[in-house]
């Protein structure tokens, strides 16, 4: 669905009312590495200081002329769609991310993806290194960094231009969620699927205490007769929100961050809180 204001891991994006896209934040990770492009507003001013940063949310040049409908805010790269359904990227393409059909280190200000062009992209989602596209058609596209089979393709190829995920076709997929190494997918009859990186749990389909990868589009079994109603990915753990208020997460525990009371490691969706909606 659409997202208007989208936290990365030292960025920030949003939509004001009138659809114009801002940005803030810094263009260095948390490990001292620079993430040069990743604000959007060109090369930055190393030498001043705070140096590769923007402190107050200040509008992109780039896109001055366009109306942004949703943003996405990966680790590595900044997603944007417009509302006649394009999609700009920027940030690092080293591994393909930017979608752009180069493998270029870096790209300081948004530039449409060509190859969504033929689709009105509704929804786009960001990980570490890959991202996802939701088209209004129903497909889902995927690019960028493939290890673990996190783009949904049945390999570990690397891809710098988006490719239609075939197996989610006729699913009629309505969201996606990007994970740092893993993706899900919600459909429209409430059933979630899953693939990427498993090692913690965080693909939902049991296999402690040795978790497997999943190269392709999986359904987690455990939502069976239980239809979701929203998904969303962290770094290693995922969540859903069933369509009668229950709350699941599963993934990595450390930290308390599944909500169980405990550090555990769940393989599996957990009810974390059930929140019952009222009518209406």
């Amino acid at each position: 669905g659409r997202r208007t204001i989208a936290a990365g891991m030292s960025h920030s994006l949003f939509i004001s009312p009138e659809g114009t896209l801002l940005s803030c934040g810094t263009e260095w990770d948390v490990d001292g590495n620079p993430t040069p492009g990743l604000l959007g507003h060109g090369e930055l001013a190393e030498e001043e200081l705070p140096a590769n940063s923007i402190h107050v949310p200040t509008p992109l040049p780039g896109l001055a002329s366009v109306r942004i409908h949703s943003v996405a805010a990966g680790v590595s790269l900044s997603l944007a769609v417009t509302s006649e359904g394009e999609v700009y990227s920027w940030g690092q393409g080293n591994m393909g991310q930017l979608g752009h059909g180069t493998w270029a280190s870096s790209q300081s200000t948004p530039r449409q993806i060509t190859a969504l062009a033929s689709e009105r992209v509704v929804a786009v989602e960001a990980g570490f290194i890959h991202a996802l596209a939701l088209a209004e058609s129903g497909a889902v596209y995927s690019w960028g960094a493939g290890g673990d089979g996190r783009l949904g393709h049945g390999s570990e190829e690397h891809l710098s231009t988006p490719r239609r995920i075939q197996a989610l076709a006729g699913r009629h997929v309505r969201a996606v969620a990007a994970g740092y190494e893993s993706s899900l997918a919600l459909t429209a009859d409430g059933a979630v699927l899953s693939w990427g990186r498993g090692a913690l749990g965080q693909l939902g389909h049991g296999g402690n205490p040795t978790p497997r990868s999943e190269p392709l589009p999986h359904v987690i079994d455990a939502f069976r007769g239980t239809p979701i109603a929203a998904v969303t990915a962290g770094n290693k753990r995922s969540l859903a929100l069933s369509r009668s208020g229950g709350v699941y997460s599963w993934g990595d525990g450390a930290g308390g961050q599944l909500g169980h009371g405990d550090e555990t490691h769940e393989d599996a969706p957990k009810l974390a809180r059930e929140h019952p909606r009222s009518p209406g």
